[in-house]
């Protein structure tokens, strides 16, 4: 090979090298001016994208072991208790799970296309003369999503924080009708302490009154043993309910995390203020929570829906290339376009379509069985409230006149101590009706509420039902 040729290879080669260099030098470039993910993205826990919540947005639970904030003999109102229980539930962190993967499924619905950069070298040899060259090409790519498609890709990702949203409000009824059910064991067990004391110091009358005969010769020591045998055992029936007001606090301190001391009172556990009403059924007819969460899973839907119909659209791929032929160099611009010949995501639109037709369906069934739920908790707090009236009014005026006739009757004389402890008894019975009476009162009205989707007062409304 000449001198000449030698040179031009040598020359060739170099400049093929520097053109390589060049397009790897780019890449580096690129790749590092480019944002990170990381540093471009927000933290799951950003709430430039997450929907408010009252439920969620609470401190953080303390560690097992760790001494009650809330000092001994403390009056906690219901609302506190709500609020301690959300915040230690574990759906917390399950919700907090799902709001984190909604961000991220925003995230990357933002997310552009990367460019592409493409390197190219080889040899060539002119057509007209023995010496072969190096030849290169580089060229660069960049896909541009056709208007529309992004937006709608980020639509339908934001559409997943309103579900999450709904599933708060949810999870906070569910925690709030469980520590009323947990207040009102422990509201009863108190108050079932109350009685049992009142019916012990009611024997001790008897037992003083059956003392006083047995001291002036009217009665025998079978009476006095008898009566002293009633007090004792209503004595043990003190102590055994006091157990019951200990484990009724730690059921419900249980639902707070824990944080409850050791001695506390509920101030608002008989509130009977409110009540529900039949603007309460027309409200959770039309805003219950689970029909708010269809609503947005619809939405949802819909814009998934949208996004499958736009995938269908033609990108752009626009570009610029440069390199050396045998002969000189090139560089030019390239657009390329996709034909929606053979794919126009046909698939993936009659996939959503499906999806809200089976939503649709579900809805429906779904507001059928919330009414029907609605109901029977509404006939069952109907006929509680009944059953308590009826003890109050009637019944329980009676056994207390019976125990002091009977007494009175036993003091003159003119009955035996069985006819007075049987009036005790009976009066104890009926007393112990009353009061399970007034806790069925509390647990259908809280069933009741968390059917309808509420526990606060509502303002009127319309009175038609309208379905979803």
């Amino acid at each position: 090979m000449s001198q000449v040729g030698r040179r031009t290879t040598t020359t060739s080669v170099r400049q093929a090298n520097v053109m390589i260099v060049a397009g790897m030098t780019s890449l580096v470039v690129m790749s590092g001016c480019a944002p990170s993910e990381r540093s471009r993205t927000p933290s799951p826990h950003d709430d430039s994208h997450a929907v408010a919540s009252s439920t969620l947005a609470l401190p953080i639970t303390p560690p097992p072991g760790s001494p009650p904030t809330i000092p001994e003999g403390t009056d906690l109102p219901i609302a506190r208790l709500v609020a301690l229980a959300c915040e230690h539930t574990p759906s917390r962190a399950i919700l907090d799970a799902h709001r984190a993967m909604a961000n991220a499924a925003i995230y990357q619905a933002q997310a552009v296309a990367n460019p592409e950069l493409e390197l190219e070298a080889g040899q060539g040899r002119p057509r007209s003369g023995d010496s072969s060259e190096m030849i290169g090409r580089v060229a660069v790519r960049q896909r541009l999503e056709w208007l529309g498609k992004r937006s709608r890709r980020v639509s339908a990702a934001e559409a997943g924080l309103a579900i999450v949203q709904q599933d708060s409000r949810s999870m906070k009824i569910e925690v709030e009708a469980a520590v009323r059910d947990a207040v009102a064991d422990l509201a009863v067990a108190i108050r079932s302490v109350t009685q049992a004391a009142q019916v012990a110091e009611l024997a001790k009358q008897i037992v003083g009154t059956v003392q006083s005969r047995f001291t002036a010769g009217e009665a025998d020591r079978g009476d006095a043993l008898r009566a002293d045998l009633d007090r004792r055992q209503t004595a043990i029936a003190v102590s055994r309910r006091q157990q019951l007001v200990k484990a009724a606090q730690a059921a419900l301190n249980a639902l707070c995390g824990g944080v409850l001391p050791s001695t506390f009172t509920v101030s608002d556990a008989w509130d009977e203020t409110r009540k529900p009403t039949r603007d309460d059924v027309v409200l959770a007819t039309e805003h219950h929570p689970l029909l708010e969460r269809r609503r947005a899973v619809r939405a949802q839907r819909m814009a998934e829906l949208e996004r499958e119909e736009a995938a269908g659209r033609p990108d752009i791929t626009v570009g610029a290339f440069a390199g050396r032929a045998t002969d000189g160099t090139e560089a030019g611009l390239s657009v390329a376009i996709d034909l929606p010949v053979w794919n126009r995501n046909q698939g993936g639109i009659a996939a959503a379509q499906a999806e809200i037709q089976r939503h649709d369906a579900e809805a429906i069934a779904e507001w059928r069985s919330l009414h029907q739920s609605i109901e029977a908790a509404w006939s069952a707090y109907e006929a509680a409230l009944a059953q308590q009236d009826l003890l109050t009014t009637q019944i329980e005026p009676l056994a207390t006149d019976l125990v002091q006739l009977r007494l009175h009757a036993y003091q003159a004389g003119d009955i035996g101590l069985l006819d007075v402890l049987d009036a005790r008894r009976t009066a104890q019975a009926i007393a112990d009706d009353l009061l399970a009476s007034r806790v069925e009162v509390m647990r259908t009205r809280n069933q009741l509420q968390a059917a309808l989707g509420r526990f606060t007062a509502v303002t009127p409304v319309r009175s038609h039902e309208a379905k979803p």
